[in-house]
């Protein structure tokens, strides 16, 4: 079975996938095991995982894939795996200011300061019906021996100063299609209609 490993790097969050689906997040928030649990049924509508505090719902890349979830403390991430433990991470943070490419660069820097080779590193502006402003930031990551993973990370800013953080590593590069279906799954959340609207 093949493990695919997620790195978080602009929030400061590390996600390891040791046996048996143990999380362990290294930064302060996450500084404790933390075990994910299937997503509960007012979480989803159909396939579709939804997530209020960002706006918007975003759907699975495929059949064998499912959501969990992962809580600590107040903080909430959400995950979407499959059964080749493939993982792409989804976390909710916020922006001090708009999105700009000062904060993927950022991101790419960090992720060379934790070590290893960075190549083809890529920034791509991109869109979506439930953004505001969302960015894809690519690269492939050679540890000291030359072998090679692949990193796509999507920012999305949803509404407001709301930022939706996903990620995914992958040893191979067509394993990064999922997280670009799940990205172009996205749509902003119906607003409940109003009083006026109901009559």
């Amino acid at each position: 079975m093949r493990s695919t490993h997620i790195i978080a790097t602009s929030t400061s969050l590390i996600l390891r996938v040791p046996p048996l689906l143990a999380l362990l997040f290294a930064s302060s928030a996450w500084a404790e095991a933390v075990v994910p649990v299937p997503a509960t049924k007012d979480q989803l509508e159909g396939t579709r995982l939804l997530i209020p505090e960002a706006s918007c719902s975003i759907d699975i890349p495929g059949p064998d894939w499912k959501w969990m979830t992962a809580q600590s403390g107040k903080t909430r991430n959400y995950l979407c795996m499959n059964r080749t433990s493939t993982i792409i991470l989804l976390s909710i943070g916020s922006l001090t200011m708009e999105l700009t490419d000062h904060q993927p660069k950022s991101l790419i820097e960090s992720a060379k300061k934790k070590g290893g080779k960075i190549l083809n590193d890529k920034i791509d502006f991109v869109e979506s019906p439930a953004a505001r402003k969302a960015a894809r930031v690519s690269f492939e990551e050679a540890d000291a021996a030359g072998k090679k993973s692949f990193i796509a990370v999507y920012l999305v800013n949803t509404v407001d100063q709301v930022l939706l953080h996903m990620q995914c590593k992958a040893p191979a590069a067509a394993d990064l299609d999922a997280i670009k279906k799940v990205f172009e799954s996205l749509k902003p959340l119906k607003k409940p209609a109003s009083a006026a609207e109901k009559k």
